[in-house]
């Protein structure tokens, strides 16, 4: 065991092995997330909170999240945000 706590040569792993799943799957999680949030805590519009969390075009956000969560982010602001459109 490293001082960092790590194992030695698990930095030269790939994440994959080290955390058993992909860089782009954590990127992808840590990025629905911050959407997350800001569909039930701001009024900022789908395409905004795509925009601010990292997603380049509002459609593959709401095809991402529609496949993780089960929903469209509208849907999800509708029920979890009271008051939302």
């Amino acid at each position: 065991m490293s001082v960092d706590g790590s194992r030695p040569g698990s930095l030269l792993q790939p994440p994959s092995q080290t955390f058993g799943r992909s860089f782009s799957d954590f990127l992808l999680e840590s990025r629905l997330i911050q959407a997350k949030r800001l569909l039930v805590s701001t009024p900022l519009s789908v395409k905004e909170i795509a925009l601010g969390s990292g997603f380049s075009q509002s459609s593959y956000f709401i095809s991402c999240f529609r496949r993780t969560e089960g929903m469209t982010p509208s849907q999800f602001r509708s029920l979890y945000r009271p008051g939302a459109e």
